[in-house]
């Protein structure tokens, strides 16, 4: 009966192990999305150093990580640079460390989040324009995002609503990062609809807001926030603004259940508040 049962358990099928797919110029893979259409859920995609021109489209648990940090590895692209996509049935989760992100048009987004959980890590996003809402990462559909040791500089949505980060009906957890520069009508930063936001450890600074299109007022030159809750603990802003005619240079909330601990406001401008 020994030998049976040894027999049965060789013949088994055993768990799949998860693979690590290596990208760089010399490697298997030499750009990053080939690397991910030949992953299988669960795989680790490593990226050396270097400058990828491409736009990857992440539709499985994966994570992407670059070898050498985001001071040493771009993805730049003409449109959204990474797009991150599940579905309400299936959401994925994937992990996205150490790059920098850059447009090479006038036009374009960061990063776009829909049915996922996603961490992000060691992050920059920079020099991103659209005329929709967020500019740097655009968070949708019921997605939970963490977002820790990350910079986010120079994103502009115009006449739209969150210039570095736009979230609805989700979580957002930022931590020990720094967001300046941003511009929008409504929270040059960050701006949050109906969703959970949690910053602790940021850095908010010269982000502005102004009334444009559709809004004449600004408003939130660095964070707008309607409904849900926002949780701000350890953070500085300074010369946040809302130009022209709007409300709060820093902050502005509607129908926000709000806690804010340890944190220094400073050089924020508004007409109103």
């Amino acid at each position: 009966m020994r030998s049976v049962s040894v027999l049965m358990a060789l013949l088994a099928p055993s768990a799949v192990q998860a693979a690590t797919l290596y990208v760089g110029p010399s490697r298997t893979y030499t750009e990053i999305q080939d690397a991910i259409d030949a992953a299988s859920s669960g795989d680790t995609i490593q990226v050396d150093a270097g400058t990828y021109t491409e736009e990857l489209d992440i539709t499985t648990n994966l994570t992407v990580q670059s070898a050498s940090g985001s001071s040493r590895t771009d993805i730049t692209g003409s449109g959204t640079v990474v797009t991150i996509t599940g579905t309400a049935t299936s959401p994925v989760s994937v992990s996205f460390e150490g790059f920098t992100l850059t447009s090479t048009s006038s036009e374009g987004r960061g990063v776009d989040v829909r049915y996922a959980t996603v961490d992000i890590g060691d992050v920059e996003i920079n020099g991103f324009d659209n005329d929709t809402p967020g500019a740097g990462i655009r968070i949708r559909r019921d997605s939970d995002v963490a977002i820790t040791d990350s910079v986010f500089s120079n994103n502009d949505v115009g006449s739209e609503n969150g210039g570095h980060v736009y979230i609805s009906d989700g979580t957002l957890s930022i931590e020990d990062s720094t967001l300046w520069d941003g511009y929008a009508t409504i929270g040059g930063a960050i701006y949050a609809e109906d969703a959970e936001v949690v910053v602790d450890g940021c850095d908010f600074d010269g982000n502005e807001a102004e009334g444009s299109g559709y809004y004449t007022y600004g408003y939130g030159g660095a964070i707008g926030i309607s409904g849900g809750s926002l949780e701000l603990s350890d953070s500085t802003f300074t010369a946040n603004l809302v130009e022209t005619r709007g409300y709060g240079g820093h902050l502005a909330a509607w129908e926000t259940s709000i806690e804010i601990t340890g944190t220094d406001f400073s050089e924020g401008a508004a007409v109103y508040g």
